[in-house]
């Protein structure tokens, strides 16, 4: 989701968002969106938890940048991807892996033809393929899973505000 400053009463949200993955998206104007809001609690609630969780992971992805190899570091952005995606094979490019990892597209095609040596992706004109997911978790940083487990314990807590717990 992009516009949780619009939320957070920015009024607008600053730069450009664009799709790192092809897929369907749905966009709403910021008045119709604080019409809602205004009415509802549970939408109040859910962007509070998704601020809360999108606060954890730019934490997270700020000390991981600093700590861990551009191996690493793919193969988080790439099971993150792969996690929103759902499907085992997805279109991206060097330049935007490039731009994700905070490196040159060289260094992308180096790390992306050391995980397909090891047979863990295939990667060939701009085409991602999971072959072996436990491969690339174990290739990850902690960093993922830290993302990972947060975000699902958000969603727990909020089933259970739903139902009533």
């Amino acid at each position: 989701m992009v516009g949780l400053p619009v939320f957070l009463g920015a009024g607008r949200t600053p730069g450009i968002a664009y799709a790192q993955v092809p897929g369907d998206s749905f966009r709403i104007n910021a008045e119709a969106f604080w019409e809602q809001a205004r009415q509802s609690d549970p939408i109040v609630r859910i962007m509070r938890l998704y601020a809360h969780a999108l606060i954890v992971q730019i934490m997270q992805r700020a000390a991981c940048n600093q700590t861990h190899s551009a191996m690493k570091r793919c193969a988080r952005c790439l099971l993150t991807t792969h996690d929103q995606v759902q499907r085992e094979r997805f279109p991206l490019t060097q330049d935007i892996l490039g731009f994700m990892l905070g490196i040159r597209r060289t260094g992308v095609s180096a790390v992306a033809s050391a995980l397909k040596q090891r047979r863990i992706i295939n990667y060939n004109r701009g085409m991602v393929e999971i072959l072996n997911r436990p491969e690339l978790e174990s290739a990850s940083c902690e960093c993922y899973a830290a993302v990972k487990q947060e975000f699902e314990r958000l969603f727990k807590v909020l089933l259970r505000r739903r139902r009533g717990e």
